[in-house]
């Protein structure tokens, strides 16, 4: 009989086979799996800035000190008992670059690259009304917060913001206003007129509680271009009423729109070229707006 057993055994050709087929996926895995990691620590890099930049807001108002150009990690937050030894030595925080610009803001990036291309346009703590042109409605400045003071239409526009390619970061809480018919906006890329054009990110409960980035022309909002509920992106324990940090980046027709370091909205439009930042809210809508930052890309 010539028929044989087959051994359990693999032969040489079947062995390389094998190791060419592991190499193949390996070259498929792994820029997935550094990508993860880069995206998940592109994440906790933006949850920490936000976080950093206000606990240096309390530090410079209780110590009455501020930090130095060019500063890398957080010891001297550490020092004064804002952080622990721990947080201050972790890796999350301790290569983190502090950039002070000509008029005295204050801003933090995750590596040397990010800080030191960042070139600032535009910031203000909300400490004073200057360079905050009231478009329709009412506004305030108080305890470092922006807020609008009557119910109806209220615009708002940061003067020197205007440009083509920005980062805008802002810190903001929606506190209350009537179900489905209130919520907050930040212009973008937008005029300075009271019949404003341009784009406007919003947190819009009419809209299904969701995050909504909508073509807005001579003051009335036309399409909408991107849209998710905020249960979907943020999870079902996610509260608006909380404060959150918003960061929305466009460069050309790319936008990337992220909420406590997480990103929530990815799109390309070029309806706008180029406009200012600003800030809306309607109805009966109870908003506080904490300081803003604008940085050139």
């Amino acid at each position: 009989m010539l028929d044989k057993k087959r051994s359990a055994g693999f032969t040489l050709v079947e062995l390389i086979v094998v190791i060419a087929i592991l190499a193949v996926l390996a070259m498929i895995l792994i820029p997935n799996i550094t990508g993860y990691i880069a995206k998940a620590q592109e994440s906790v890099c933006l949850s920490n800035r936000g976080t950093l930049k206000r606990i240096y807001s309390g530090y410079t108002i209780l110590e009455n000190k501020s930090v130095a150009d060019n500063t890398v990690g957080v010891g001297f937050l550490a020092d004064e008992g804002y952080l622990n030894e721990a947080q201050a030595q972790s890796d999350a925080l301790n290569k983190m670059i502090w950039r002070v610009y000509d008029n005295g803001a204050v801003d933090v990036f995750c590596g040397e690259g990010e800080a030191a291309v960042a070139t600032y346009l535009f910031h203000s703590p909300f400490d004073t009304m200057d360079d905050i042109k009231v478009l329709t409605g009412s506004w305030e400045v108080v305890d470092g917060v922006l807020k609008p003071t009557k119910n109806g239409e209220n615009r708002a526009i940061f003067e020197g913001t205007s440009g083509t390619d920005y980062t805008v970061e802002m810190n903001a809480v929606y506190l209350s206003g009537a179900k489905g018919q209130s919520g907050y906006g930040i212009y973008y890329r937008a005029s300075e007129e009271s019949a404003i054009s341009g784009y406007a990110f919003q947190y819009d409960p009419g809209a299904g509680n969701a995050f909504v980035v909508r073509e807005v022309n001579n003051g009335k909002e036309s399409a909408t271009i991107q849209r998710v509920t905020m249960s979907s992106t943020m999870g079902k324990d996610f509260d608006i009423t909380e404060p959150h940090d918003i960061k929305i980046e466009v460069v050309g027709d790319k936008h990337v729109i992220s909420v406590d370091g997480k990103k929530v909205l990815e799109f390309v439009d070029d309806t706008f070229k180029s406009g200012s930042v600003g800030v809306r809210t309607w109805n009966d809508s109870k908003v506080l707006f904490d300081e803003v930052t604008v940085t050139k890309k």
